[in-house]
């Protein structure tokens, strides 16, 4: 779970990186290997934890099974611009594959630059070693019928906190591993890893926090995730979670 704030505080950090990469996309399929076996490493796991955003560049895939048309809506929304609808993260994200650190430029960090093939063990820690005024603990729960997880979400402050954006809590439903039999996409891609598949109660709304907090400042509230229907694994299923702008 991570808390994507840079401020100061005494809750240490685990840092979160979006990878936007695409199934129709050659240098993806070249560069993910190498970027999941540096994610699994040991070392880095308890540093940060990775959502991969299946983005339609440089083309969507056909297929309707394919990670991208499964849930496009979402994917659209996080990696376009503020005036094609989306987010709008700065610098816009306009190749694949690319990254950001807990909404940053990799760069921020001591990256070359957005391209996974600069993420390293130092970048890594350079973003880990920023502290985070908030501790946030989720427990989950099945439903008797498996068919949705209930979380029970508790955040502290551990600093002062004063937000200079709207403050959201989102949640991110991801599926660990996906192995297709065929590639979804062009690029012949046939494994996948942390890949985002649906938001509680949706990516764009998120929860609306409080902007001030002071120290020892708690809310606590519970969420109900149904799982999609193209899910293909259950057991793969896992939430990356946190206070966002």
């Amino acid at each position: 779970l991570i808390t994507s704030l840079t401020v100061f505080s005494q809750t240490p950090r685990l840092s979160l990186y979006e990878e936007f990469t695409g199934e129709n996309c050659p240098p993806c399929a070249s560069t993910n290997p190498g970027l999941n076996l540096l994610l699994a490493s040991p070392t880095n796991t308890p540093k940060i934890v990775a959502i991969k955003w299946q983005v339609p560049i440089p083309s969507a895939p056909s297929n309707t099974w394919s990670l991208y048309q499964t849930n496009k809506v979402e994917i659209d929304w996080r990696w376009k611009s503020v005036a094609a609808g989306g987010y709008g993260y700065v610098p816009a994200i306009n190749s694949a594959p690319s990254g950001k650190i807990d909404g940053e430029a990799p760069s921020v960090f001591g990256a070359a630059s957005a391209h996974p093939a600069n993420l390293n063990n130092t970048v890594i820690s350079t973003a880990q070693s920023y502290t985070s005024a908030f501790s946030i603990s989720v427990s989950r729960a099945w439903d008797a019928s498996c068919s949705s997880i209930n979380l029970t979400v508790s955040i502290a402050a551990s600093a002062n906190f004063n937000a200079v954006g709207a403050l959201k809590f989102r949640t991110v439903m991801v599926e660990n591993i996906i192995d297709f039999p065929t590639a979804p996409g062009s690029n012949g891609e046939k494994h996948f890893e942390d890949v985002a598949i649906k938001s509680f109660p949706t990516l764009q709304s998120g929860i609306s926090m409080a902007s001030n907090w002071i120290v020892g400042q708690t809310q606590t509230f519970t969420l109900n995730c149904p799982i999609p229907s193209y899910t293909r694994k259950k057991e793969e299923i896992a939430f990356v979670a946190g206070l966002f702008y």
